[in-house]
């Protein structure tokens, strides 16, 4: 089931053994699996705009588009 997300919900990319059926998830998102950020903002299509909350530096965040599927609330992660 796919959770909805709104801005300013903290989120944790789900890890690697869930995200490898999502057709979406490039492998090169693998190291940020785990990782938490913040919802920035959310288009109609459900696409997430994040703010990194662990490495605000790393650039691999902007390199990707986030679907729902993606994370999961991080309070349940911890």
């Amino acid at each position: 089931m796919t959770r909805k997300f709104k801005p300013g919900d903290r989120v944790r990319v789900r890890q690697w053994e869930d995200m490898e059926t999502i057709p979406a998830f490039a492998h090169g998102m693998r190291p940020l699996c785990g990782k938490t950020a913040v919802i920035e903002c959310v288009g109609g299509n459900g696409v997430a705009h994040v703010i990194p909350c662990d490495s605000a530096n790393d650039p691999l965040w902007g390199c990707f588009t986030f679907t729902p599927d993606m994370f999961e609330p991080a309070e349940e992660a911890e």
